[in-house]
């Protein structure tokens, strides 16, 4: 049996997966992009289910992430 819980639908928002955030040093996050740089951004929501975040600020669409190898 499979139980799956909404608690709420947002449109148009930015996802990466949860392994492409980077601490930054002094606090807060950032990714880096394809090319090689970081760019700050603010983490909205976490779903630990489908392993992703949304970006509320830094990225835009169209720019591409590098996930580090596990």
């Amino acid at each position: 049996m499979t139980v799956e819980v909404v608690t709420g639908t947002r449109r148009d928002v930015l996802l990466v997966p949860i392994a492409a955030l980077l601490a930054r040093p002094g606090g807060g996050y950032q990714v880096r992009l394809t090319g090689g740089s970081a760019v700050q951004v603010e983490p909205g929501r976490f779903d630990e289910g489908t392993g992703q975040v949304e970006i509320v600020r830094g990225l835009t669409a169209g720019q591409t992430v590098e996930v580090p190898a596990s």
